[in-house]
């Protein structure tokens, strides 16, 4: 049976839960306890998913451990795992969102292992594409940024850390240029502060002038992601991670390094995993953010 494309879609959605969840996990207690709500959102919505994709059932309000039994019918043989865990999870979940019983850092570890097993055991299994290949980038819309994001993902997989953190860079600042690219078709200027800063002829006063105006351009830069929805401390990190870099707005492949990244070159060996995967992270995060706001239903007629 093959996979529509709404079908990868929604997969890809499940898969970016899950590793809400995981980097959830990760924080410090109490934090750390809401990935179980993630995780048991991912799998229910996994299961779902399945069960529309086997037209395993047409009932509805389905119970979360009822899946198994029906999902299984249609598997011809073969049988989702993880049930007894998923069944310690569901119930972890209930403790947790009903009765405010936190976890402590063991149980959430172990349940992390579980997700992770139960979506690499299953989803081969009901969809026949292993979960390690669905792809977060069929959550982007924008096709211009899905691109230069590919691309970043692929120099990442190449072990070409340096070129992949500046398509990280380029990826984003594109992002945030197709926004502000139809905020301006709708003549709206989220600032414009410095306009009433005064023109003077002084060199002294207009060094001045000068530094106040790019002290209000700097905040302005930090503010605008906030209203936008942006997390700042994220933008921050990734900020430092990445190098800054200016693109041609006809070619944005056409770019060169606005800042570079200190000393590059000694730091390449030196990039973690969870850093370069917290750059893909911040991105469909801010993606999805900025899709959240859907210029096609506005009327300004």
């Amino acid at each position: 049976m093959s996979i529509s494309q709404v079908i990868l879609k929604r997969l890809s959605f499940i898969k970016y839960l899950y590793q809400l969840g995981i980097r959830q996990s990760r924080q410090k207690t109490p934090q750390d306890s809401i990935s179980i709500l993630m995780f048991h959102d991912s799998i229910e919505l996994f299961l779902q998913l399945s069960t529309e994709y086997l037209n395993a059932s047409t009932q509805t309000n389905i119970n979360f451990m009822e899946y198994w039994g029906i999902i299984n019918q249609k598997l011809q043989g073969q049988q989702l795992s993880q049930k007894n865990q998923m069944n310690r999870l569901n119930k972890a979940r209930v403790n947790l969102k009903h009765h405010g019983l936190l976890l402590n850092e063991s149980d959430i570890e172990s349940f992390r292992v579980n997700t992770s097993d139960f979506f690499s055991d299953n989803c081969s299994i009901v969809f026949e594409i292993n979960f390690s290949e669905i792809s977060l980038i069929d959550l982007i819309n924008n096709s211009d940024v899905k691109d230069l994001f590919r691309d970043a993902v692929n120099y990442y997989e190449q072990n070409n850390i340096k070129r992949a953190l500046e398509y990280f860079s380029l990826t984003f600042k594109v992002l945030i240029y197709d926004f502000e690219e139809k905020l301006q078709a709708y003549r709206y200027q989220l600032f414009g502060f410095e306009k009433f800063i005064p023109h003077c002829e002084d060199d002294a006063i207009r060094s001045d002038l000068d530094n106040v105006s790019y002290a209000i351009n700097n905040i302005q830069y930090k503010l605008k992601y906030l209203i936008y929805g942006i997390n700042v401390r994220d933008f921050i990190k990734f900020s430092l991670l990445t190098p800054d870099v200016i693109f041609i707005r006809t070619d944005f492949r056409n770019y060169k390094i606005d800042i570079p990244l200190p000393f590059l070159k000694k730091k390449e060996k030196l990039y973690s995993q969870d850093q370069l995967e917290f750059c893909k992270d911040f991105i469909i995060d801010c993606a999805l953010k900025l899709q959240e706001f859907d210029f096609a239903t506005l009327d300004l007629k």
